[in-house]
């Protein structure tokens, strides 16, 4: 369980860290923020993955690294669309209408 819930911890990290980074990113590039989501989530829970296995002494097999390329799709996922639903809701809960603004 307690494996579990560092996982669940990892993930929020990482998503919030990406967030934070296109953020900052948006405004400096001229590339679609999707886009953007999409290479800072790989990249940082590739990083993260590389740096867990050399912390815990793990090699580095292939399945890893695949299973790191398919968590950082889901990191990007809840980086692009996690917010907008998330202010969504918050305004549909304060009586903001539909949340369509």
């Amino acid at each position: 369980m307690e494996l579990l819930s560092q996982m669940m911890m990892a993930l929020m990290g990482l998503v919030l860290v990406t967030n934070l980074v296109v953020e900052v990113l948006k405004k400096a590039l001229p590339i679609s923020t999707n886009l953007i989501a999409l290479v800072v989530a790989e990249a940082l829970t590739l990083l993260y993955g590389g740096m867990m296995a050399a912390i815990h002494l793990i090699p580095i097999t292939w399945y890893l690294v695949a299973g790191s390329v398919v968590i950082g799709l889901l990191v990007a996922y809840g980086a692009m669309f996690g917010w907008d639903k998330l202010q969504q809701t918050l305004n549909q809960i304060r009586g903001g209408g539909n949340g369509d603004s």
